[in-house]
């Protein structure tokens, strides 16, 4: 059993979700789905989450599998900007 706070977005979710997308993308080819859009609201106000263990997930998680030859992760947030401004 785990405990988790309610106002924390599910990151393990989010991981399943995400694996699960890039997975069906990969067996459909690049020639039928070639990105994934994955759209995570709860992780709006949870900015510094978003920026630092979540994204660290997702692109470790492409090393771990070896596959940064086939996929690429980039993430927005609406709290991000960029050095510039």
């Amino acid at each position: 059993s785990s405990s988790s706070s309610s106002s924390s977005p599910d990151i393990f979710q989010l991981l399943s979700d995400t694996w699960s997308s890039i997975s069906d993308m990969i067996e459909r080819g690049e020639d039928r789905v070639s990105s994934i859009l994955l759209s995570a609201p709860a992780f709006d106000p949870h900015f510094p989450l978003w920026a630092g263990p979540v994204f660290c997930l997702l692109e470790s998680g492409v090393v771990a599998a070896r596959a940064e030859a086939d996929i690429g992760v980039v993430c927005f947030h609406p709290r991000y900007a960029t050095p510039d401004g």
